[in-house]
């Protein structure tokens, strides 16, 4: 068996690039080779697809958003072309509905099996990032196209399986939760001597489904019940100017750092210097929500309290006290709430950090994941 999978490359920050990296470490546990076509591309291509893909963003998101979509089909049919050539027992598997148009010709190949993971609603995402209308159907129409034509289909979250049984009139979706290389996260450990600072966190894409917003509000509040608190946020994307001129607003620059973009591997280790992890996101478009949030379960898998939305995805890793706490969307007061009437806990209780992390590497590491995909691949 050779799995290609389709995806995005290791220096990208996103859920979608810890995945390819998590199932290749998972797959190669279990032996199976493995193959990763980036979406990204190098050399000549890189020229051909990106350059103009930014300048025409300057111009027209639409269209940059049609040239990217047209030009990488182009190479990334090459290349997995290249990759597939003369073999036999393939398995090609898609990171996300918008590589439907380059996998199509080979449904039908008695030597290849094609399996589409599926992380998000695209065409949400698509909406909520402000494409217009045209740009959404062509997604949504490609989205149900591709949940009802590829073999064999993959949810990360229940809330995504429910969602493309719904498009798709399918009930042989497989739910396979997201999984993580727990040798790179490291564990918090409770020091002895706790200090009266309480350190939060976020990390990931700075965008406005993200709710890195309502955190800061939390913060505020916090700040006003006399709670020493720090906040610190990990990423980049279209909200930071907004989100600076809100922690402006709000009066609380001297509690609040932007850190930018971190690696990964190095964000895993920092984690532990923190007492919190938010997770704060908001619904996206008309019925998007957070499928799996690698950041939550990073969080948990460091030793983190977690603090997360119950919505999407989210209530299916985290058990409200037990391994984390889940607050309503959208709402800073229960935030900020919850962390006041739990402060004790949270700095000195070890149990619940102990759950997080035997959830995690119960439930959600990357050799459990990919055992499986192995099931699904063999079925």
């Amino acid at each position: 068996m050779k799995v290609v999978i389709l995806g995005v490359p290791k220096k990208v920050s996103s859920g979608v690039r810890t995945h390819v990296e998590s199932l290749k470490h998972g797959l190669n546990a279990y032996n199976v080779e493995t193959n990763m076509i980036s979406s990204y591309p190098e050399g000549i291509y890189r020229c051909i697809v990106s350059l103009p893909h930014k300048i025409l963003g300057f111009i027209n998101k639409d269209l940059a958003f049609k040239w990217r979509y047209i030009t990488r089909e182009i190479y990334v049919k090459k290349a997995l072309k290249e990759a597939v050539e003369n073999g036999s027992d393939i398995i090609i598997n898609i990171e996300s509905v918008d590589w439907y148009g380059t996998v199509k010709q080979y449904l039908n190949n008695k030597n290849i099996t094609v399996v589409l993971t599926v992380h998000s609603i695209y065409s949400e995402q698509i909406r909520a990032k402000g494409y217009s209308s045209s740009s959404i159907s062509k997604i949504k129409e490609i989205e149900i196209e591709a949940y009802r034509n590829i073999e064999k289909v993959v949810a990360v979250s229940t809330f995504i399986e429910k969602y493309i049984k719904d498009q798709s009139n399918r009930n042989d979706i497989a739910m396979i939760s997201n999984g993580l290389i727990l040798d790179d996260i490291p564990v918090k450990k409770i020091e002895k001597q706790q200090d009266s600072i309480l350190k939060c966190m976020f990390i990931g894409s700075l965008l406005k489904y993200k709710g890195v917003h309502i955190a800061l509000e939390a913060i505020r509040i916090l700040i006003d019940n006399d709670i020493n608190v720090y906040f610190d946020i990990i990423g980049d994307g279209p909200e930071f100017n907004n989100l600076n001129t809100i922690v402006k607003d709000l009066g609380i620059e001297d509690n609040v750092k932007f850190l930018g973009v971190i690696p990964r591997n190095q964000a895993n280790k920092k984690m532990i210097e923190y007492d919190i992890a938010l997770v704060p996101s908001i619904p996206y478009g008309d019925n998007g929500e957070e499928s799996f949030s690698y950041s939550c379960g990073e969080a948990m898998a460091a030793g983190l309290v977690v603090i997360a939305s119950s919505i999407g995805g989210l209530t299916n890793i985290i058990q409200n006290g037990v391994n984390g706490y889940l607050v309503n969307y959208g709402d800073a007061n229960e935030i900020a709430k919850v962390i006041m009437d739990n402060l004790s806990t949270i700095k000195e209780d070890e149990t619940l950090r102990a759950n997080a992390r035997s959830t995690i590497e119960h439930r959600y590491s990357s050799e459990s994941m990919a055992k499986k995909y192995i099931e699904l691949f063999t079925r």
